[in-house]
């Protein structure tokens, strides 16, 4: 307190999180490890026998490179996080959260479902933040700022979600960089 005054302070670093829901989707409900996958998803921080509501986002990165080395250990890791990409939606429309959005999905069209993925995205990343832009009906950028970027397995996840809402889609990765990346998704005209 200073001159009677009380200065409250922000913690200097607040950590990210991930939600249990991602975990759940990807890890017991597509993946199912046994053994020594389970073993080292545990020494990652993450043990499935007791799950918490939330990690930091460094233990999620972390678990998918131990996901990457049991599930396609002979794939170049970009191709590999995609499809663990693919994956993860798989699971995560068999999670309570992922039930939920996977009813929408079909009544939407590629436009709508840009424009409502940042919604989605923040049930289970909250730190993320994510502009669309619409360069015209049939292709929208999504640009993430997010400190723990995964831009690869963004596309998988993007291009299996709408591969299962029925909708034909091009998903590409754009630019990169250490805080942000960008996702084009194009869908072919009628």
């Amino acid at each position: 307190m200073a001159n009677g005054i009380s200065v409250a302070t922000a913690p200097a670093h607040v950590e990210e999180t991930t939600d249990n829901s991602a975990f759940e989707g990807l890890f017991q409900r597509a993946l199912n490890p046994q053994g020594a996958f389970a073993d080292e998803l545990r020494a990652a921080g993450y043990d499935l026998r007791r799950p918490s509501p939330k990690y930091p986002t460094r233990v999620w990165r972390a678990c998918l490179e131990v996901a990457l080395r049991h599930v396609h250990p002979g794939k170049p890791p970009h191709e590999g996080i995609r499809l663990l990409g693919h994956a993860f939606i798989q699971g995560f429309f068999h999670t309570i959260v992922g039930k939920l959005v996977s009813v929408a999905l079909p009544l939407l069209g590629p436009d709508r479902i840009a424009a409502k993925f940042p919604k989605y995205w923040e049930a289970t990343r909250p730190g993320v933040k994510i502009d669309v832009i619409v360069d015209d009906p049939h292709r929208h950028r999504l640009l993430f700022r997010d400190p723990h970027p995964m831009p690869d397995f963004v596309a998988g996840i993007i291009e299996a979600a709408l591969q299962r809402a029925g909708r034909p889609v091009q998903v590409e990765v754009g630019s990169r960089s250490a805080v942000s990346f960008e996702i084009i998704v194009t869908t072919p005209q009628a």
